[in-house]
């Protein structure tokens, strides 16, 4: 009888062990056939804890046996006195495991929206009976649903379609498509309508590539090369910024059943997650990239033209700027603001700090243009001293000729800001000028730099 009860308790141990295990595999192996269970990972465990502790009564014929004996001792009276014990206490643990498990998996502290990927599906055409056809687009719908109670705002979904060739290399391939579309996303949040969802609603877009070449539908049929859909939705709950990716592939020569024929395949690189921290800096493109607008010129115009400013006391200066942009992409929705100031030699560093602040506030707060500024071509913008709007007083005679002699400076301060394909930066710039030739112009302490 002993050595029955040892491997009971053994046989108890070993599916214990095995059962715990399986739910640690469980969410890791689901995901890759893309089913997410990770919302109920709560409800998942307490199963898995009920199940063990039941078993472990079912199995314990000691303690079962001692539980009848005591049992079959109490009166009829105890007896119920005892169920009704057993239950509240029972009824306890089973609160307190559950509470445990919200606060192990954050449910208690994190009730936020979830946003996943339902369903992808290629259009078809009967006609063909494909949907690779020769000069016609391959198009795809995304459906996209909230599975939570609450609703998500400010969402943002876009996708897109690519065709990658397979073999050796694909996964170098898959990760140099994803950081492009994910840059080109990114970069698209800044002038995107955003949209709500409510709880246990869906929505839809629809994405399609450019009329295929005859060898691109050759390729595509004979799976040297494979269609891909990577997409992407970004919202907000109450309890911060959320995105969900996914990055899959189309199998033609795999079918599945009847609500589902079309099988989709995760891409060898990842960029499946469901409702992670959005992170704007995921994509860090090389410097020789991006979109790189640098100031090349500044001067006050006169006509006939000088290099002497000719300014005249009481009346408004002019400077302008000349920029370029030195990069290979275009720079998008381009803005500036810029403000002039004046400084004693003493106190120009804390001058040129407050003149900053101004014009990095008004930055802040101001919307992108409606402007590209293409690589190799250049822009000028003038800007004015003083500015009513501001309070700003003219130069007067005195403060003309403390400038060239080098006593005072003239300050300018401003911002370029706009979009590539990597999303926003900003030229900073930062001038300090005195003497009597406009190409007297020096670096401020701070602020002349690209960011990021």
């Amino acid at each position: 009888m002993a050595e029955t009860e040892e491997r009971a308790v053994t046989k108890f141990a070993r599916d214990a062990i095995l059962t715990i295990v399986g739910g640690f595999v469980l969410e890791p192996t689901l995901q890759k056939v893309h089913i997410d269970v990770s919302p109920y990972l709560r409800q998942i465990w307490f199963g898995i804890g009920v199940f063990i502790a039941l078993d472990g009564l079912k199995r314990g014929a000691k303690v079962s046996g001692r539980v009848r004996m005591f049992r079959d001792s109490l009166s009829k009276r105890n007896k119920m006195i005892s169920y009704v014990i057993v239950a509240l206490l029972c009824a306890a643990l089973g609160v307190l495991y559950y509470w445990g498990l919200g606060k192990l998996f954050g449910q208690e502290k994190d009730s936020g929206v979830t946003l996943k990927f339902k369903q992808t599906a290629l259009f078809f055409s009967a006609k063909h009976g494909s949907v690779f056809v020769q000069g016609m687009t391959v198009k795809l719908r995304a459906v996209y649903e909230n599975t939570s109670d609450d609703p998500a705002t400010q969402i943002s979904a876009n996708g897109v379609l690519r065709f990658i060739a397979g073999g050796q290399g694909m996964k170098d391939r898959e990760e140099e498509e994803w950081n492009t579309f994910r840059a080109a996303w990114l970069a698209s949040l800044q002038g995107t309508p955003k949209e709500e969802l409510a709880g246990h609603q869906e929505k839809s877009f629809e994405v399609e590539t450019d009329p295929l070449a005859p060898q691109d539908e050759q390729d595509l049929r004979d799976t040297t090369k494979y269609v891909y859909f990577m997409g992407a939705i970004k919202w907000t709950d109450k309890t911060g910024e959320y995105e969900t990716d996914t990055c899959t592939y189309f199998s033609p020569n795999e079918h599945g059943g009847a609500n589902a024929p079309a099988i989709w395949r995760s891409c060898l690189s990842g960029h499946s997650m469901v409702r992670r921290p959005f992170k704007f800096t995921d994509v860090r493109p090389a410097f020789s990239q991006r979109a790189n607008v640098q100031i090349v010129q500044m001067g006050f115009p006169s006509d006939p033209s000088a290099s002497d400013p000719k300014w005249v006391p009481g009346e408004r200066i002019l400077l302008r700027i000349q920029a370029i942009n030195n990069g290979p992409a275009p720079a998008n929705k381009m803005a500036g603001s810029f403000r002039i100031a004046i400084s004693s030699g003493a106190a120009e560093q804390a001058d040129q700090e407050r003149l900053w602040d101004v014009v990095k506030a008004q930055s802040d707060t101001m919307p992108y243009g409606e402007n590209s500024l293409m690589p190799g071509r250049d822009a000028l913008i003038d800007v004015q001293y003083p500015l009513t709007l501001y309070h700003e007083v003219a130069l007067t005679a005195e403060d003309i000729a403390q400038i060239k002699a080098g006593k005072r400076r003239i300050l300018i301060a401003g911002i370029y800001k706009y979009i590539d394909d990597y999303g926003p930066r900003e030229t900073h710039v930062c001038q300090s000028y005195s003497g009597t030739s406009w190409r007297y112009w020096n670096d401020c302490f701070r602020h002349n730099e690209l960011v990021p």
